[in-house]
Protein backbone atom coordinates (compact mmCIF):
# COMPACT_ATOMS: atom_id res chain seq x y z
CA UNK A 1 0.00 0.00 0.00
CA UNK A 2 1.28 3.43 -0.98
CA UNK A 3 0.04 6.73 0.46
CA UNK A 4 0.43 9.79 -1.74
CA UNK A 5 -1.23 13.14 -2.31
CA UNK A 6 -2.94 11.84 -5.44
CA UNK A 7 -4.22 8.70 -3.68
CA UNK A 8 -5.69 10.96 -0.99
CA UNK A 9 -7.38 13.16 -3.63
CA UNK A 10 -8.89 10.15 -5.40
CA UNK A 11 -10.05 8.77 -2.04
CA UNK A 12 -11.82 12.02 -1.23
CA UNK A 13 -13.55 12.10 -4.62
CA UNK A 14 -14.68 8.46 -4.66
CA UNK A 15 -15.70 8.38 -0.99
CA UNK A 16 -17.71 11.56 -1.44
CA UNK A 17 -19.58 9.95 -4.35
CA UNK A 18 -20.33 6.90 -2.17
CA UNK A 19 -21.59 9.12 0.68
CA UNK A 20 -23.80 11.19 -1.63
CA UNK A 21 -25.35 8.00 -3.07
CA UNK A 22 -26.11 6.79 0.48
CA UNK A 23 -27.62 10.16 1.44
CA UNK A 24 -29.91 10.07 -1.61
CA UNK A 25 -30.94 6.44 -1.14
CA UNK A 26 -31.82 6.87 2.54
CA UNK A 27 -34.42 9.48 1.57
CA UNK A 28 -35.91 6.99 -0.92
CA UNK A 29 -35.94 3.99 1.41
CA UNK A 30 -39.74 4.01 1.70
CA UNK A 31 -40.36 4.47 -2.03
CA UNK A 32 -38.74 1.35 -3.47
CA UNK A 33 -38.36 -2.31 -2.59
CA UNK A 34 -34.65 -2.59 -3.35
CA UNK A 35 -33.09 -0.15 -0.89
CA UNK A 36 -32.90 -1.45 2.66
CA UNK A 37 -31.33 -0.21 5.89
CA UNK A 38 -28.80 -3.06 5.84
CA UNK A 39 -27.78 -2.17 2.30
CA UNK A 40 -27.35 1.48 3.34
CA UNK A 41 -25.31 0.36 6.34
CA UNK A 42 -23.02 -1.57 4.00
CA UNK A 43 -22.51 1.51 1.80
CA UNK A 44 -21.78 3.59 4.91
CA UNK A 45 -19.12 1.12 6.05
CA UNK A 46 -17.50 1.24 2.61
CA UNK A 47 -17.42 5.04 2.87
CA UNK A 48 -15.74 4.83 6.28
CA UNK A 49 -13.24 2.13 5.30
CA UNK A 50 -12.29 4.03 2.15
CA UNK A 51 -11.45 7.11 4.23
CA UNK A 52 -9.48 4.97 6.68
CA UNK A 53 -7.35 3.51 3.89
CA UNK A 54 -6.57 6.25 1.32
CA UNK A 55 -3.87 4.12 -0.31
CA UNK A 56 -2.86 2.72 -3.66
CA UNK A 57 -3.29 -1.06 -3.61
CA UNK A 58 -1.73 -3.86 -5.64
CA UNK A 59 -4.71 -3.78 -8.04
CA UNK A 60 -4.68 0.01 -8.47
CA UNK A 61 -3.87 1.23 -11.98
CA UNK A 62 -2.31 4.63 -12.64
CA UNK A 63 -3.52 6.95 -15.39
CA UNK A 64 -1.62 10.10 -16.39
CA UNK A 65 -2.99 13.58 -15.79
CA UNK A 66 -1.43 16.04 -18.23
CA UNK A 67 -2.76 19.36 -16.94
CA UNK A 68 -4.66 19.51 -13.63
CA UNK A 69 -2.47 17.39 -11.36
CA UNK A 70 0.89 18.65 -12.73
CA UNK A 71 -0.28 22.23 -12.16
CA UNK A 72 -1.54 21.36 -8.66
CA UNK A 73 1.69 19.54 -7.82
CA UNK A 74 3.80 22.49 -8.96
CA UNK A 75 1.66 24.86 -6.86
CA UNK A 76 2.14 22.73 -3.75
CA UNK A 77 5.90 22.67 -4.28
CA UNK A 78 6.13 26.45 -4.44
CA UNK A 79 7.88 28.18 -1.54
CA UNK A 80 5.71 30.61 0.42
CA UNK A 81 8.24 31.57 3.10
CA UNK A 82 12.01 31.42 3.48
CA UNK A 83 14.05 31.81 6.66
CA UNK A 84 17.79 31.60 6.06
CA UNK A 85 18.38 28.31 4.30
CA UNK A 86 15.00 26.90 5.35
CA UNK A 87 12.29 26.91 2.69
CA UNK A 88 8.64 26.31 3.54
CA UNK A 89 6.40 25.02 0.78
CA UNK A 90 2.65 25.37 0.48
CA UNK A 91 2.47 21.59 1.03
CA UNK A 92 3.99 21.98 4.51
CA UNK A 93 1.61 24.87 5.24
CA UNK A 94 -1.42 22.72 4.39
CA UNK A 95 -0.11 19.83 6.52
CA UNK A 96 0.45 22.24 9.41
CA UNK A 97 -3.12 23.57 9.35
CA UNK A 98 -4.44 20.01 8.91
CA UNK A 99 -2.59 18.95 12.08
CA UNK A 100 -3.74 21.99 14.05
CA UNK A 101 -7.35 21.38 13.02
CA UNK A 102 -7.15 17.69 13.95
CA UNK A 103 -5.76 18.57 17.38
CA UNK A 104 -8.58 21.07 17.93
CA UNK A 105 -11.33 18.65 16.91
CA UNK A 106 -9.60 15.89 18.85
CA UNK A 107 -9.86 18.11 21.95
CA UNK A 108 -13.57 18.63 21.26
CA UNK A 109 -13.98 14.86 20.90
CA UNK A 110 -12.39 14.30 24.32
CA UNK A 111 -14.59 17.04 25.79
CA UNK A 112 -17.69 15.24 24.50
CA UNK A 113 -16.39 11.99 25.98
CA UNK A 114 -16.40 13.73 29.36
CA UNK A 115 -20.01 14.74 28.73
CA UNK A 116 -20.86 11.09 28.14
CA UNK A 117 -19.22 10.09 31.42
CA UNK A 118 -21.30 12.66 33.30
CA UNK A 119 -24.40 11.19 31.68
CA UNK A 120 -23.88 8.02 33.72
CA UNK A 121 -23.52 10.01 36.91
CA UNK A 122 -27.02 11.42 36.40
CA UNK A 123 -28.51 7.93 36.72
CA UNK A 124 -30.88 7.17 39.61
CA UNK A 125 -30.38 4.19 41.88
CA UNK A 126 -33.27 2.41 40.22
CA UNK A 127 -32.03 -0.57 38.23
CA UNK A 128 -33.55 -3.53 36.42
CA UNK A 129 -31.77 -6.66 37.70
CA UNK A 130 -33.25 -8.96 35.07
CA UNK A 131 -30.39 -7.96 32.75
CA UNK A 132 -27.22 -8.65 34.75
CA UNK A 133 -24.89 -8.02 31.80
CA UNK A 134 -26.17 -4.51 31.17
CA UNK A 135 -27.06 -1.76 33.60
CA UNK A 136 -30.42 -0.14 33.02
CA UNK A 137 -31.10 3.14 34.76
CA UNK A 138 -33.81 5.78 34.73
CA UNK A 139 -32.92 9.47 34.87
CA UNK A 140 -35.06 12.49 35.63
CA UNK A 141 -33.85 14.23 32.50
CA UNK A 142 -35.63 14.85 29.16
CA UNK A 143 -33.28 12.74 27.05
CA UNK A 144 -33.87 10.03 24.47
CA UNK A 145 -33.37 6.41 25.52
CA UNK A 146 -29.77 5.60 24.65
CA UNK A 147 -26.82 3.29 25.13
CA UNK A 148 -23.74 4.79 26.77
CA UNK A 149 -20.32 3.15 27.11
CA UNK A 150 -18.36 0.96 24.73
CA UNK A 151 -17.21 -1.88 26.99
CA UNK A 152 -19.64 -1.59 29.89
CA UNK A 153 -22.79 -0.41 28.15
CA UNK A 154 -25.51 1.27 30.12
CA UNK A 155 -29.05 1.73 28.85
CA UNK A 156 -30.43 5.05 30.05
CA UNK A 157 -34.18 5.64 29.98
CA UNK A 158 -35.99 8.86 30.86
CA UNK A 159 -38.61 8.88 33.61
CA UNK A 160 -41.60 9.50 31.35
CA UNK A 161 -45.03 7.83 31.17
CA UNK A 162 -44.56 4.59 29.21
CA UNK A 163 -46.39 1.27 29.29
CA UNK A 164 -44.58 -1.96 30.14
CA UNK A 165 -45.05 -3.09 26.54
CA UNK A 166 -43.48 0.13 25.20
CA UNK A 167 -40.55 -0.19 27.59
CA UNK A 168 -40.03 -3.75 26.37
CA UNK A 169 -39.83 -2.60 22.73
CA UNK A 170 -37.49 0.27 23.61
CA UNK A 171 -35.18 -2.07 25.54
CA UNK A 172 -35.17 -4.50 22.60
CA UNK A 173 -34.13 -1.60 20.38
CA UNK A 174 -31.27 -0.60 22.69
CA UNK A 175 -30.07 -4.18 23.21
CA UNK A 176 -29.87 -4.57 19.42
CA UNK A 177 -27.63 -1.50 19.33
CA UNK A 178 -25.33 -3.25 21.80
CA UNK A 179 -25.27 -6.61 19.99
CA UNK A 180 -24.66 -4.87 16.63
CA UNK A 181 -21.69 -2.87 18.00
CA UNK A 182 -23.28 0.31 16.74
CA UNK A 183 -21.46 2.43 19.32
CA UNK A 184 -18.12 1.17 18.01
CA UNK A 185 -19.15 2.29 14.51
CA UNK A 186 -20.21 5.72 15.79
CA UNK A 187 -16.98 6.21 17.76
CA UNK A 188 -14.92 5.15 14.75
CA UNK A 189 -16.76 7.65 12.60
CA UNK A 190 -16.07 10.42 15.12
CA UNK A 191 -12.35 9.63 14.89
CA UNK A 192 -12.58 9.79 11.10
CA UNK A 193 -14.29 13.19 11.45
CA UNK A 194 -11.39 14.37 13.65
CA UNK A 195 -8.91 13.48 10.90
CA UNK A 196 -11.02 14.81 8.00
CA UNK A 197 -12.34 17.83 9.91
CA UNK A 198 -12.05 20.03 6.80
CA UNK A 199 -14.21 17.75 4.62
CA UNK A 200 -17.85 19.01 4.56
CA UNK A 201 -19.11 15.64 3.28
CA UNK A 202 -17.84 13.93 6.45
CA UNK A 203 -19.75 16.36 8.68
CA UNK A 204 -22.84 16.24 6.47
CA UNK A 205 -22.92 12.45 6.49
CA UNK A 206 -22.76 12.17 10.32
CA UNK A 207 -26.48 12.73 10.82
CA UNK A 208 -27.28 10.40 7.92
CA UNK A 209 -25.18 7.67 9.53
CA UNK A 210 -27.13 8.10 12.79
CA UNK A 211 -30.37 7.79 10.82
CA UNK A 212 -29.19 4.70 8.91
CA UNK A 213 -28.18 2.99 12.17
CA UNK A 214 -31.59 3.75 13.71
CA UNK A 215 -33.39 2.51 10.59
CA UNK A 216 -31.38 -0.71 10.69
CA UNK A 217 -32.30 -1.36 14.32
CA UNK A 218 -35.94 -0.42 13.67
CA UNK A 219 -36.09 -3.06 10.95
CA UNK A 220 -34.58 -5.64 13.31
CA UNK A 221 -37.12 -4.82 16.03
CA UNK A 222 -40.20 -4.97 13.80
CA UNK A 223 -39.03 -7.91 11.68
CA UNK A 224 -41.47 -10.42 13.22
CA UNK A 225 -43.96 -8.02 14.77
CA UNK A 226 -47.63 -7.85 13.88
CA UNK A 227 -49.12 -4.66 12.50
CA UNK A 228 -50.61 -3.85 15.92
CA UNK A 229 -47.23 -4.21 17.63
CA UNK A 230 -45.57 -2.08 14.94
CA UNK A 231 -48.08 0.66 15.63
CA UNK A 232 -47.37 0.31 19.35
CA UNK A 233 -43.62 0.61 18.66
CA UNK A 234 -44.26 3.68 16.52
CA UNK A 235 -46.46 5.16 19.25
CA UNK A 236 -43.60 4.75 21.75
CA UNK A 237 -41.30 6.58 19.33
CA UNK A 238 -43.79 9.45 18.95
CA UNK A 239 -44.60 9.65 22.67
CA UNK A 240 -40.93 9.91 23.61
CA UNK A 241 -40.46 12.64 21.02
CA UNK A 242 -42.92 14.78 22.99
CA UNK A 243 -40.90 14.60 26.20
CA UNK A 244 -37.25 14.69 25.16
CA UNK A 245 -35.15 17.78 24.61
CA UNK A 246 -33.62 17.42 21.12
CA UNK A 247 -31.52 20.57 21.60
CA UNK A 248 -29.05 18.77 23.88
CA UNK A 249 -26.31 17.53 21.55
CA UNK A 250 -23.24 17.54 23.77
CA UNK A 251 -22.78 13.79 23.37
CA UNK A 252 -23.83 13.81 19.71
CA UNK A 253 -22.28 10.88 17.88
CA UNK A 254 -21.08 9.11 21.04
CA UNK A 255 -24.36 7.50 22.14
CA UNK A 256 -27.21 5.74 20.37
CA UNK A 257 -30.48 7.62 20.38
CA UNK A 258 -33.92 5.98 20.21
CA UNK A 259 -35.83 9.13 19.25
CA UNK A 260 -33.35 11.99 19.50
CA UNK A 261 -33.35 12.89 15.82
CA UNK A 262 -34.99 15.69 13.85
CA UNK A 263 -38.70 15.71 13.07
CA UNK A 264 -38.06 14.95 9.40
CA UNK A 265 -35.98 11.92 10.36
CA UNK A 266 -38.65 10.75 12.83
CA UNK A 267 -41.22 10.98 10.01
CA UNK A 268 -38.98 8.92 7.74
CA UNK A 269 -38.50 6.31 10.49
CA UNK A 270 -42.25 6.22 11.09
CA UNK A 271 -42.94 5.48 7.44
CA UNK A 272 -40.24 2.85 7.46
CA UNK A 273 -41.78 1.11 10.47
CA UNK A 274 -45.16 0.87 8.71
CA UNK A 275 -43.65 -0.10 5.36
CA UNK A 276 -44.37 -3.84 5.10
CA UNK A 277 -43.37 -4.66 1.49
CA UNK A 278 -39.61 -4.48 1.85
CA UNK A 279 -37.23 -7.03 0.40
CA UNK A 280 -34.67 -8.64 2.67
CA UNK A 281 -31.23 -8.36 1.06
CA UNK A 282 -29.05 -11.44 1.10
CA UNK A 283 -25.87 -11.17 3.14
CA UNK A 284 -23.68 -12.50 0.33
CA UNK A 285 -25.10 -10.01 -2.16
CA UNK A 286 -24.48 -7.13 0.26
CA UNK A 287 -20.91 -8.25 0.90
CA UNK A 288 -20.34 -8.52 -2.84
CA UNK A 289 -21.71 -5.01 -3.41
CA UNK A 290 -19.54 -3.66 -0.61
CA UNK A 291 -16.38 -5.28 -1.96
CA UNK A 292 -17.24 -4.18 -5.48
CA UNK A 293 -17.68 -0.54 -4.37
CA UNK A 294 -14.41 -0.59 -2.44
CA UNK A 295 -12.40 -2.18 -5.26
CA UNK A 296 -13.99 0.08 -7.87
CA UNK A 297 -13.22 3.20 -5.83
CA UNK A 298 -9.60 2.05 -5.39
CA UNK A 299 -8.95 0.63 -8.86
CA UNK A 300 -7.83 3.79 -10.65
CA UNK A 301 -5.61 6.66 -9.61
CA UNK A 302 -4.51 9.68 -11.62
CA UNK A 303 -0.86 10.69 -11.39
CA UNK A 304 0.69 13.94 -12.63
CA UNK A 305 2.49 13.38 -15.92
CA UNK A 306 6.11 14.46 -16.07
CA UNK A 307 8.83 14.06 -18.67
CA UNK A 308 12.11 12.94 -17.14
CA UNK A 309 15.22 15.11 -17.57
CA UNK A 310 16.97 12.37 -19.54
CA UNK A 311 14.11 12.18 -22.02
CA UNK A 312 14.06 15.96 -22.32
CA UNK A 313 17.78 15.96 -23.15
CA UNK A 314 17.53 13.21 -25.76
CA UNK A 315 14.28 14.23 -27.44
CA UNK A 316 12.94 17.29 -29.18
CA UNK A 317 9.56 18.88 -29.63
CA UNK A 318 8.58 19.43 -33.27
CA UNK A 319 5.76 21.91 -33.78
CA UNK A 320 4.81 24.39 -36.47
CA UNK A 321 6.10 27.17 -34.21
CA UNK A 322 9.68 25.90 -33.83
CA UNK A 323 10.19 23.77 -36.96
CA UNK A 324 9.82 23.98 -40.73
CA UNK A 325 10.65 22.06 -43.91
CA UNK A 326 12.84 23.11 -46.86
CA UNK A 327 12.02 21.51 -50.22
CA UNK A 328 15.02 19.87 -51.97
CA UNK A 329 15.52 19.32 -55.70
CA UNK A 330 15.04 15.53 -55.41
CA UNK A 331 11.56 15.91 -53.87
CA UNK A 332 12.66 15.31 -50.30
CA UNK A 333 12.66 17.83 -47.43
CA UNK A 334 15.16 19.10 -44.91
CA UNK A 335 13.65 19.28 -41.42
CA UNK A 336 14.84 22.23 -39.34
CA UNK A 337 14.18 22.47 -35.59
CA UNK A 338 15.23 25.63 -33.77
CA UNK A 339 17.11 26.66 -36.96
CA UNK A 340 19.13 23.42 -36.88
CA UNK A 341 19.03 20.74 -39.58
CA UNK A 342 17.99 17.53 -37.91
CA UNK A 343 16.65 15.17 -40.57
CA UNK A 344 15.95 14.49 -44.28
CA UNK A 345 12.24 13.74 -44.67
CA UNK A 346 10.81 11.80 -47.67
CA UNK A 347 7.53 12.99 -49.18
CA UNK A 348 5.54 10.07 -47.73
CA UNK A 349 6.79 10.76 -44.18
CA UNK A 350 6.01 14.47 -44.58
CA UNK A 351 2.41 13.74 -45.51
CA UNK A 352 1.93 11.21 -42.67
CA UNK A 353 3.89 12.75 -39.78
CA UNK A 354 4.46 16.45 -40.52
CA UNK A 355 1.50 17.64 -42.55
CA UNK A 356 1.17 20.90 -40.58
CA UNK A 357 4.80 22.02 -40.80
CA UNK A 358 5.35 25.06 -43.05
CA UNK A 359 7.37 24.46 -46.24
CA UNK A 360 10.01 26.87 -47.42
CA UNK A 361 11.56 26.82 -50.85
Amino acid sequence: MILSATSLIITLVTSSIIALIAMILVKLINYNKITSSKFLMMISLVFMIRLMFPFEFFFTRSLPSYRVLPALSMALEQNFYTVGNAHFRFFELICFFWLIGSLYFGYKFIFRLRKVSTLKKLADAKRDHSYPQTQIVFVNKPISPCVVGLFNPTIILPNVPLTESEIELILKHEFLHISSFDLFIKYLYELIAVIYWWNPIVHLFRSHLDLIIELKVDDQVIENLSTERRIEYLQALINLGKFIDTSQKDAHGLVTSFSGTSQSYLLLRSRNILHTTKKKPKILSMVFVGLFCFVLSSSVIFEPYYVSEEIERTTMSITKDNSYLVRMDDGQYELYNEEKLVYIVPEKMRREEFPELPIRE
